[in-house]
This record gives structure tokens, sequence and C-alpha cells, in this order.
């Protein structure tokens, strides 16, 4: 009975490794196939060379470029620019702000709406002492912001 077990074993063992060595020279086959492949694909051409091919398939000659002076002028300016110091601190205090938000106290929440260009305040209840809060609260620390950059929201 044991001569028939190792039979047996042998038999199979014998048929797993028959497939498995099928199995890696199939891999190996499709591995060598694929990097082949893979190296022989097509070298994309810069914009001049196919520019070249395009003409050389149409066969359009092309005129020479005539020789043009160089160009002096970029389109930017070079001279500063003639901003007023009152607009400059109005826009570093919005900057300023914008960088906070959203700003919640304990009497206003502050956030902006890009859409509009303008901040959005919304008080909290008591809302009359919200909004003088608020006012103070402004002129202290934005003097250049004025309550028309404020959208007041429900």
């Amino acid at each position: 009975m044991t001569k028939g077990i190792n039979k047996k074993n042998f038999l199979l063992i014998s048929i797993f490794l028959f497939f498995l060595i099928i199995f890696l020279s199939l891999f190996w086959f499709f591995m060598t196939i694929s990097k082949n492949h893979s190296t022989k694909k097509n070298i994309p051409f810069s914009d001049q060379e196919k520019n070249n091919r395009f003409l050389e398939s149409k066969k359009i000659t092309q005129s020479p470029t005539p020789d043009l002076p160089p160009v002096r002028f970029t389109g930017a300016s070079e001279e500063p620019l003639d901003i007023p110091q009152e607009t400059i601190d109005y826009l570093n205090e919005k900057n300023n702000l914008m960088k906070k938000l959203p700003l919640k106290t304990d009497y206003f929440l502050i956030d902006f709406d890009y859409s509009a260009n303008r901040f959005t305040i919304t008080y909290f209840e008591p809302k009359s002492t919200s909004r003088e809060t608020f006012k103070s609260w402004l002129l202290q620390n934005y003097q250049k912001l004025k309550l028309e950059d404020f959208i007041e929201k429900n």
C-alpha cells in the first residue's frame, strides 16, 4: 500500500511541476514580448519635426521668413504706478481683515461675499447692542473700512 501511495504522490507532483513549468514559460514569453513591444513604440516628434513631416506630406513649400527688427516694447510698463496712498492703506486693511475670516465675536460674525466683493456681517442678539459694538470695533481696528463695505445678513 505504501508503494501505491508513493506512486500516486509522485504522479501528482509530476503533473503539478509540469504545469508550473508551462505557466512560468508562458509568463516569461509574454513578458519578453511586452518589453520588446514597449521599446519599439513610436518616439514622439518635436513640433518642428511634425511640421516638417506635415509639409512634406502636403508638398507645400515654405517661404523664408523676413528679417524683422527686434521689438523693444514688451507691453510691460517700467514706470511705477501712481496709486494714492489712501487706496493702498484701504486695500491693506481689507486684505488684513480677509485673512482673519470668518471672524466670530460674542456680538457678530464677519465673512466675505466674493460675488458682491463686500464683507457680510451677521449680528447676534441683542442686535442693537451688536450693531453698536461692531461700529466701535470697526473704528478702533479698521479706520479705512467703511460701513458700506459690509452687507448685513439676517
